[in-house]
C-alpha cells in the first residue's frame, strides 16, 4: 500500500506563522488568527524567511522534492525554532547550524509538550538552554570549542533559578539563552489548527515521526565555524 504523503502548509501562510510564533506569549492563544503587519515590516519578515531558506532550512529540495508545495508540520516547527534564534539577535549563519545540530532534541521537546493532554505549563516542562559565548570565543577559542557552545541543553522549568549551577552541566559561566520551544510550538500548532490549515492527523503524523527518531542522538555536530555578522 502506497504511503500517504504528508499534508503541507502553503507558503502563503508562512509570514503569518512567523508573526504568531514570535509575538504570542508561549503557550497562549494568538490574539487574532489573521495577524496584521504593515507592508514594510511584512516585507522585511519575508526577506528573513527567504534568507533562512537560502541556508537550506527548514529543508531543501534535495532533502524534500515536494518542498515547493508547502511545509510539513515538522518543517513548520523547524522554521519556528530558527525564527526564535534570529529573534534573539543570533545571525542566520549561526542560528541555522544551531537549529540543525540540535534538531532531534528540539523536536523531541516539542513532541513531549504537544503529546500532553493538559496544555497548561508545568514545572516539569523541558526548556532549551544555549550558551553561545561570543566574547568567550575570542578570549579562549580552544575552551569555547571544547564546551560545544552550539549544543543546546535541556532543563526543567523548575531549574531556571539554577542556570549557572554546575549541577546542570551547562559548562561556561557565560550568558544563557532560554527558549520555551514546546510552548511556542503549542501556540503555533493551535493557530494552524484554528485556521484549519492542516488536519488534526498532521499532529499524529509528527508525533509518530519523532518517535521513529528514538535511537538518534540529541546532538549531531555540524560545521561550527563562526561567521558572525
Amino acid at each position: 500500500m502506497a504511503e500517504i504523503p504528508p499534508r503541507r502548509l502553503s507558503a502563503v501562510h508562512l509570514d503569518d506563522l512567523a508573526i504568531v510564533a514570535l509575538t504570542t506569549l508561549p503557550g497562549t492563544d494568538p490574539a487574532t488568527p489573521h495577524p496584521e503587519l504593515d507592508d514594510d515590516s511584512r516585507s522585511r519578515l519575508r526577506a528573513r524567511l527567504k534568507l533562512i531558506g537560502r541556508h537550506d532550512w527548514p529543508s531543501s529540495l534535495r532533502e524534500d522534492a515536494q518542498l515547493r508545495r508547502g511545509y510539513t508540520l515538522r518543517q513548520c516547527f523547524r522554521l519556528m525554532i530558527a525564527l526564535m534564534l534570529l529573534d534573539a539577535h543570533i545571525p542566520p549563519s549561526i542560528a541555522i547550524p544551531i537549529a540543525r545540530s540540535n534538531d532531534v532534541l528540539l523536536l523531541r521537546m516539542i513532541a513531549a509538550r504537544l503529546a500532553q493532554r493538559d496544555a497548561a505549563a508545568s514545572s516539569h516542562d523541558r526548556l532549551a538552554v544555549l550558551s553561545p559565548g561570543q566574547f568567550w570565543e575570542w578570549l579562549d577559542p580552544a575552551g569555547w570549542v571544547d564546551a560545544e557552545p552550539y549544543r543546546i541543553r535541556s532543563i526543567e522549568r523548575s531549574e531556571l533559578a539554577n542556570l549557572w549551577s554546575e549541577d546542570l552541566g551547562l559548562g561556561t559561566a557565560g550568558q544563557r539563552l532560554v527558549l520555551d520551544v514546546g510552548a511556542s510550538a503549542q501556540t503555533t500548532w493551535g493557530w494552524i489548527r484554528a485556521r484549519r490549515l492542516l488536519p488534526d492527523e498532521a499532529l499524529g503524523a509528527f508525533l509518530d515521526e519523532v518517535d521513529r527518531m528514538r535511537a538518534d542522538p540529541d546532538y549531531q555536530r555540524i560545521d561550527e565555524r563562526s561567521k558572525r555578522r
